[in-house]
Order: C-alpha cells, then structure tokens, then sequence
C-alpha cells in the first residue's frame, strides 16, 4: 500500500503524531511519502522521519498556509472557510 501524508504544519503535537503514524505505517510494510511545508524542514522530527522512510520519501513543498497566532473557534470556521476552495 502507498499512503501520501500532507501536514500543513510541524508545530505542537504535530510532530509527535506525525512520527507515529509514519512509524506505524512503515512497520506494515506501507511506502509512505510525507509532504510538508519547507518553512519547517529544520525541525528535529525530520531526521527521524527520513531515517524511518528515507531521505527520498520526506518531500519539502514551496506552498504553504500562515496559520495564526491565535486561534478562537470562531478564527479557525472564518479561516478554514477562506481557504476551502
């Protein structure tokens, strides 16, 4: 099986899931690709990540969303629906 996960963002609890899916899925047997923004290649998680699916499968994208600083219910309806095309 081939799985594609696009995460938008790297911060917070991101990181830590996004490890642990991508680890679980490797486990399977599964080729897994991860796209991400290239403002967040420097985080730590990555080097994990590539040592777990290889350098190749760890995919740096040039588009990417500025999320806002504070986020209230209301911002997080407003900004989903600014953005949903």
């Amino acid at each position: 099986m081939k799985l594609a996960i696009y995460e938008p963002t790297i911060h917070g609890h991101r990181a830590a899931y996004l490890t642990e899916i991508t680890a679980a899925a490797a486990r399977r047997g599964w080729d897994v690709t991860v796209v991400t923004p290239f403002p967040d290649q420097d985080h730590s998680c990555f080097s994990t990540l590539r040592d777990i699916i290889g350098r190749q499968n760890v995919v740096f994208t040039p588009h990417f969303v500025e999320w806002p600083e504070r986020v209230s219910a209301f911002t997080m309806v407003r900004f989903h629906f600014q953005h949903w095309h």
